[in-house]
């Protein structure tokens, strides 16, 4: 009844005396809170507990934002990347314990130990606040999701963002176009696991779908070659084509392939006509 009664003074006194949301990064540099920072263990998801006490002499109307960085008390272990945004109140002499959503920012490092410790850091920048704010939304806690963080804190190509069947690796590829300015990729790559690595750099599967425009009749062939013209993969060949829109959906092994560029040719009547490029 208390906590109740509390809320409605709070919620009251917003409409007289409006409160101004201030963000626990600007909140620990005016000394209005004390905050505790602990690993649950884990990179992904909810990883992190978040013990915070009003030490000021008024409410303080917290703002926990997606995109900011944890920083690892140990630098073996990994920064969190927030994505779940938070908002809550804090009167005088409250203590509040909150669960912190986020994603690794360090594929090189260790995961957290449990009760491992973190500080509030800087927002990580626009591309990745973006991201995280997506994560969030969707609930996105998976290896696509991490990868996507990846493809900004670390480089790894934006061809690891991938997953089958679901509609939301198409609208994560669009927002890392827009933040990155990389192209939105036509295949993606799934890479070897191993137990000592967060990611091994090591393809093994290759999703492709290559689209393609044909203005009349004709017969098609579409031939893969490594960076040496050599034939690897005939895709298909001299398949009879009416004018319209195509794509043609495969999927390869790729786990013995040298690393490199390789180019996907499409020959329409015997003569070239477009020509993609994947990166192993």
């Amino acid at each position: 009844m208390k906590i109740f009664c509390t809320l409605i003074f709070l919620f009251a006194c917003r409409d007289i005396f409006p409160l101004t949301r201030i963000s626990v990064k600007d909140a620990l540099l005016k000394n209005l809170i004390d905050i505790r920072i602990r690993s649950r263990g884990g990179h992904t998801g909810n990883c992190i507990e978040m013990e915070v006490k009003n030490i000021s002499y008024d409410t303080v109307f917290l703002r926990i934002e997606a995109g900011r960085v944890l920083i690892a008390g140990d630098s073996a272990f990994q920064n969190i990347l927030i994505t779940g945004a938070d908002s809550f109140f804090l009167t005088v002499g409250q203590t509040l314990k909150r669960d912190i959503f986020g994603m690794c920012m360090e594929m090189t490092d260790r995961s957290p130990v449990k009760d491992a410790k973190s500080t509030v850091g800087d927002m990580a920048g626009k591309a990745l606040e973006a991201i995280a704010r997506f994560i969030g939304k969707y609930n996105y806690y998976n290896g696509t999701g991490q990868h996507a963080v990846w493809v900004l804190s670390n480089n790894i190509p934006i061809e690891s963002v991938h997953a089958t069947d679901d509609p939301l690796v198409k609208d994560l590829h669009k927002l890392l176009h827009q933040v990155t300015g990389k192209p939105i990729p036509w295949y993606t790559l799934e890479y070897k696991q191993d137990t000592a690595h967060l990611f091994t750099g090591i393809p093994v599967k290759l999703f492709a779908n290559f689209q393609y425009y044909l203005a009349n009749n004709g017969l098609a062939s579409l031939i893969l070659y490594d960076e040496n013209n050599n034939i690897v993969q005939k895709l298909f060949l001299n398949l009879p084509h009416h004018p319209d829109d195509h794509e043609y959906v495969f999927v390869l092994d790729v786990s013995l392939w040298k690393r490199g560029s390789y180019f996907c040719k499409l020959f329409v009547d015997d003569r070239q006509q477009m020509v993609r490029e994947i990166n192993l």
